[in-house]
């Protein structure tokens, strides 16, 4: 699992070190809105029924932030030192490694320590439980994809994140669109909830190693298979990882579900405080 991750992770920083090819088009069309914003503000001031100081303020604003956001997309910023597409991934992985990836390790290793308990049934046990063979393999399949499903979510949030910041350079500039800066606001919602999806993975998996050694340490040695009692609590164990893992990627959703509000909420108070 731990060579998944890096060879993801590899990928994603390959993506990111080069130039997204969509950065000219979102230029070309941010000088395009930018023309048409400024053209229908001037209207509205020498035609219309008043001055309204915080709209130009407001407008001029977010030219000045999309302008900026493209200039410094794939180029360090002087003051932060770095391209303003590693801003928020960086602060993700800063908080990755502060839950670190011991309890992603533990997780898939107490599953291969689960899967080992598991001993596959002879010719003869075979032929004569059914039942013994049906649960052999409806156990070691479970955690086999339980496994498979851990992998999948932590490099879907990786991979989205990279395919994101590529498509993003196109999508800034209808901040300057009305009725369509929901659109630029949505992927920067994205763009936060695929950078920290890895740490909140990583909280989960802590939590989750924890219930698979305290399960562990509950079962009788020997093969599990000759223990029925037990085939609850295993999988009762093996349900709560896989709805946790598949539940990373909604719980993370739920984090930032209010953050397009709050990011518009933010954005007109500083225009408002500066006009004041």
């Amino acid at each position: 699992m731990q060579t998944w991750m890096a060879a993801t992770a590899a990928a994603l920083n390959a993506m990111m070190d080069g130039a997204s090819p969509l950065l000219p088009m979102g230029m070309d069309l941010f000088r395009v809105f930018a023309v048409i914003s400024l053209t229908t503000l001037g209207w509205s001031i020498a035609f219309g029924p008043g001055v309204d100081q915080y709209l130009i303020v407001r407008r001029l604003f977010t030219i000045t932030a999309v302008f900026t956001l493209l200039t410094f997309w794939n180029v360090p910023m002087p003051g932060v030192g770095m391209e303003l597409k590693r801003v928020i991934p960086a602060q993700g992985a800063y908080v990755t490694e502060l839950f670190g990836t011991q309890g992603i390790e533990e997780t898939s290793a107490h599953l291969d320590e689960l899967l080992l308990r598991i001993e596959a049934p002879n010719v003869l046990t075979a032929l004569g439980g059914v039942r013994t063979m049906w649960f052999y393999m409806l156990f070691s399949g479970f955690i086999l994809f339980v496994k498979a499903v851990t992998l999948c979510v932590l490099s879907f949030s990786l991979i989205s994140l990279a395919v994101t910041l590529s498509f993003a350079p196109m999508v800034w500039p209808f901040f300057l669109v009305p009725r369509f800066d929901s659109m630029a606001w949505g992927l920067l919602r994205l763009i936060a909830v695929f950078s920290l999806m890895p740490a909140v993975g990583a909280a989960w998996s802590l939590v989750s190693a924890r219930l698979l050694w305290s399960t562990l340490n509950s079962l009788p040695p020997g093969n599990l298979l000759e223990a029925p009692g037990y085939y609850g609590v295993v999988s009762a164990t093996l349900l709560a990882t896989l709805i946790g893992c598949v539940g990373v990627p909604i719980l993370t959703g739920l984090i930032f579900s209010h953050a397009v509000h709050s990011g518009h909420t933010a954005l007109t108070a500083v225009a408002s405080r500066v006009v004041r």
